[in-house]
């Protein structure tokens, strides 16, 4: 009999649910029970009235947790907001988590799901720093994240012990197996003082059936100037995907 197997992401759209949905579906597709947990299907930016404790969270995060100049996003209250753990969870012998922030806390699936294989597939750095979703170059998810430069002073010393409260959480999931979707994070996470002694697999990200078609593949005699590169992301305008200066490095 499948396993059932529940994806656990705070929307079940964007980048990270994007992901999650996509796996579900082609795991239903192969006679596996797949389902999505999430909180929302869109974003809080565009409803923010659909979970007002997320958004108020999501905004002391953004405008009074972290450094003005920092350039991307923290999650450190939103963390400590998460609705009660859904009745699917129970039955699932498969939890895949992706994007957590918001809906489930790391010490409710350690408590709760002891036995039940886990795994993580890394969607950006914050399952490994203190609260950063990018560190920008900063090197402290290596140790201790004290002095953290993506929040302010004030919030520094909260940043420190979220980040050892993930470390003593994984400590503590035996089960537990982290998937990366690129070599670069794959990297990142194994230098990280929360995730050093795991084993990371890079599996690249799933691609939706409606960009591939199998029928057209390229010829053997294609040439150089026949090729065409097309980027696709979620949110290319994001700046710390820099998609425009990847886009000028190729033309």
């Amino acid at each position: 009999m499948p396993l059932p197997v529940v994806h656990i992401s705070f929307s079940s759209s964007g980048g990270a649910g994007g992901v999650a949905s996509i796996l579900a579906e082609a795991q239903r597709e192969t006679g596996r029970l797949a389902s999505v947990y999430s909180v929302l299907s869109t974003n809080l930016r565009s409803e923010p009235l659909l979970s007002p404790r997320h958004t108020l969270a999501a905004i002391i995060d953004q405008y009074l947790v972290k450094e003005p100049g920092f350039r991307a996003p923290v999650s450190l209250f939103r963390d400590t907001v998460s609705p009660p753990m859904a009745k699917a969870l129970s039955s699932a012998e498969v939890i895949h988590l992706h994007g957590i922030n918001g809906i489930v806390q790391l010490s409710q699936i350690r408590s709760r799901f002891p036995d039940t294989k886990i795994v993580w597939t890394l969607h950006d750095m914050n399952p490994f720093t203190g609260a950063c979703h990018y560190s920008l170059g900063c090197q402290g998810f290596e140790n201790d994240c004290s002095a953290c430069p993506a929040v302010r002073p004030t919030f520094q010393s909260k940043v420190a012990v979220a980040l050892r409260n993930k470390a003593s959480a994984l400590r503590d999931m035996p089960t537990l197996s982290i998937v990366s979707p690129s070599d670069w994070l794959t990297a990142e996470a194994a230098r990280s003082h929360v995730m050093k002694d795991f084993r990371i697999v890079t599996i690249p990200n799933p691609i939706a059936p409606v960009f591939v078609n199998p029928r057209e593949t390229m010829k053997s005699n294609s040439t150089l100037r026949d090729y065409r590169a097309v980027v696709v992301a979620r949110n290319l305008d994001d700046p710390v995907k820099n998609v425009r200066f990847a886009v000028e490095t190729f033309r």
